[in-house]
């Protein structure tokens, strides 16, 4: 990682230097650095956690970690429930959590520690390229646990995200 950050600021130096580059970016030279090494560090090898979240907690877990819950909710032919919060929905199926849904009005995800706005562009430049496609979107999988972000494909706008276990064809 050390390695990774030397070689970057190697690579920005001269951004610090050069007066043109703060011009295009209307950002001091050292803001616009930082943004771009914020942005280029994410790529996570493991999805630990999305809004503070983990696949592994349970329901004590997760009101220790955001609160009561704005509502709860039951779909009695999944079988799960939901906590419903501002930024998140949380889905239990059998006392541990399921899935994470972040709605496009949180503007985007936490990914372990990092944020993530809901941006296609930004989505790409900090994550790399999409590992599926799919009608309504394009996601990543990491180690079984998978982001898949909803896209409205007409406009492009994202509309959501979802986080989960994925064990794929089987």
């Amino acid at each position: 990682m050390i390695q990774l950050l030397l070689l970057l600021a190697g690579i920005l130096a001269p951004l610090t230097v050069n007066d043109t580059a703060s011009a295009s970016t209307n950002q001091p030279p050292e803001q616009a650095v930082l943004a771009v090494r914020e942005e280029a560090q994410v790529s996570p090898q493991f999805f630990r956690t999305v809004n503070g979240i983990s696949l592994d907690d349970r329901p004590a877990d997760v009101i220790t970690k955001k609160g009561q819950p704005l509502s709860v909710t039951k779909d009695k032919l999944l079988g799960t429930t939901e906590y419903h919060y501002k930024d998140t929905t949380v889905g239990f199926l059998e006392g541990i959590v399921d899935y994470v849904h972040i709605p496009d009005s949180a503007g985007g995800m936490k990914l372990n520690d990092t944020w993530i706005p809901f941006h296609d562009q930004k989505i790409k430049l900090m994550m790399g390229q999409e590992e599926f496609l799919a009608d309504d979107g394009f996601g990543y999988v990491r180690d079984y646990r998978a982001i898949k972000i909803y896209q409205n494909q007409a406009s492009g706008h994202i509309t959501g995200a979802d986080f989960f276990l994925e064990f794929g064809d089987e």
